[in-house]
Formats: structure tokens, sequence, C-alpha cells
């Protein structure tokens, strides 16, 4: 009988033991997820919040779709009145840039085959010369890039952005990536499947001039 008692009173003691720790538990468990918010919360800085994680590259995009670029810098860049790929890099010789460069040359026949120009643009710093097939024209004191609205990524380095227009003029596609080179010619090359084919990609300046109207 006597050891059936101790029995008894270690099977009461453990019963109390084990209820209380499954109400502390919870406790426990509140503990360590408020202490993991209070964590959180404090290195949680202004760059490491979402919003500002779209901004972490400095990006700043210039003209968007739908917009109108330049009339004066499309006719100063021989495109006004033709669908165009118009792409601002910083220098013929900087790796990036002239791997670029080589990526649209490849595209070149195709592009002629549809009436669609093809035009570099980079200021006279970055003019060190290239063998592309296509002009790149120079642009004096950033002055193109200004009027178009294109600022420095990071704060440092030019903006690398693509326009592509349609032969209004009105911007079809815009891509700005620094270092995804390849993306800007194919992003612009989807951008031009899109445009009807054929005579409707002239208009009707384009068709006056084939009978040697000039309405430009």
């Amino acid at each position: 009988r006597a050891r059936s008692g101790d029995t008894t009173r270690r099977r009461k003691l453990l019963a109390r033991s084990t209820d209380t720790n499954r109400t502390a538990m919870p406790s426990s468990s509140l503990l360590l997820v408020s202490a993991t918010a209070a964590l959180a919360a404090a290195f949680q800085l202004p760059a490491m919040r979402p919003t500002a994680a779209r901004n972490t590259v400095g990006i700043s995009m210039g003209l968007k779709v739908g917009d109108e670029f330049p009339a004066t810098a499309l006719r100063n860049l021989g495109v006004k009145g033709k669908p165009a790929i118009l792409f601002f890099y910083g220098a013929d010789d900087a790796p990036s840039c002239s791997k670029q460069l080589k990526s649209f040359d490849l595209e070149l026949p195709g592009l002629k085959q549809r009436g669609v120009a093809i035009v570099g643009i980079r200021n006279d710093k970055g003019a060190k010369g290239s063998d592309v097939g296509f002009p790149l024209a120079v642009d004096e004191g950033d002055k193109l890039r200004n009027l178009v609205g294109i600022k420095k990524d990071l704060g440092l380095l030019p903006g690398r952005e693509t326009y592509v227009v349609d032969s209004s003029g009105k911007v079809i596609s815009v891509y700005n990536n620094q270092f995804d080179t390849e993306g800007h010619v194919s992003k612009s090359l989807t951008a031009l499947n899109e445009l009807p084919q054929g005579v409707q990609l002239m208009d009707f300046r384009q068709i006056a001039g084939v009978f040697g109207i000039n309405l430009y």
C-alpha cells in the first residue's frame, strides 16, 4: 500500500509539472515573437523597406510610353517620320556599351528591311569611335538627355535608356536598365513587332515624299 501511495503521489506531481509547462509555452512563444518583431523594427532602415527597395538602383525615367518624342530631336537625328530605335548610352569603348552596340548591329539587316531606323546617342566625352553600321549621334553637353529628362543612374552613371518611336514620333516603348544590355535589344524588337506591318509603317508624309512632295 505504501508503494501504491508513492506511485499515486508521483503521478500527481508529474501531472502538475506537465500542466505548468503547457501553460508556460504560449507565454514563451509570445515573448519570442515580440522579441523578433522588436529586432525587425529596430533594424528596418529606410533602404530596407519595400517602397525604397524599388529605388535602390537609382533609376529615373525620362519620357514614358504614349509621350511624343521631341520633334526637333527626331529631325536632327534624321529619323523624323520613321519608326525608330533611339538608345542613350555612356561611351563607345565602355565594355557594356560596346556589347550593346554590337547587339543592335546584329539586328540591323532585319531593321532595315522593315524600314526601322536606329541611332545610338552619347555625349562628346563618350564619342570614342565604333564600326557599327548605324549612325551614332553626339549629344553635346547632354542637351538632348536633359530635354528628354534622362537622369543619371545612381547619381553617377549616364542613364542607359532606349526609346522606340512609331512613325508619328510617339513613344511605344521605354527601357531603362544600366546592366541588362541585351534587354535593350529584345525589348525594342518586341515593341516593333507590335507595330502594324508593311506600308502602315509609313505615315502620309513619307508616302507624299515618294511622289516628290515634301510635307515636313
